[in-house]
């Protein structure tokens, strides 16, 4: 049984990445069938090397969040995500995420990262750089406090997130 803790997502357009912010691409909406069997997921394209693909969400200094996302990847290498902390200017933490993707299938991206001291505001960037140009669709962006990822808990630009309840099950009319 998976039972899953109290989450909330706070990426507030978790499957709609025209409200992203891109830089030197283009973004075509519903483009392929995302994990959830919907023609939902979002192609991008990119036209250059400095390339960006991110949101800013609002953080709690010092706690630990870890970012979700799928990606089928059609071309490119060197894949980066990056953290960026907007209250204090300066960047968390550059990762590749390479080594995490499956051949031309969806992969589902993770990593964890804490938020520096004084850090209320965040830059989430599902690809801030790479060593060519990619070609990707991406799908279910989730950013939810705690060291691991759980399911995907979808958003459609709700501020403050979306919050999934803690699961319980519970045993009734069950002899010693």
């Amino acid at each position: 049984i998976l039972a899953e803790p109290q989450r909330t997502n706070i990426i507030p357009y978790s499957e709609d990445l025209s409200q992203w912010t891109l830089v030197s691409g283009t973004i075509t909406p519903n483009a392929i069938v995302s994990p959830d069997g919907t023609q939902n997921a979002d192609k991008v394209v990119f036209s250059s090397n400095g390339l960006d693909l991110k949101i800013t969400v609002a953080v709690v200094a010092g706690q630990t969040y870890t970012i979700s996302f799928y990606i089928k990847l059609e071309s490119g290498t060197g894949l980066q995500g990056r953290f960026y902390d907007n209250s204090n200017g300066a960047n968390i933490e550059y990762y590749d995420y390479t080594s995490q993707i499956q051949g031309t299938e969806w992969s589902r991206i993770t990593r964890s990262v804490t938020a520096p001291s004084g850090c209320i505001e965040m830059q989430i960037w599902l690809l801030a750089t790479s060593s060519s140009l990619v070609t990707a669709s991406f799908w279910g962006a989730q950013f939810e406090q705690g060291s691991y990822p759980t399911s995907l808990i979808p958003t459609s630009g709700q501020s403050g997130g979306v919050t999934r309840n803690q699961d319980i099950f519970t045993r009734d009319g069950i002899g010693s």
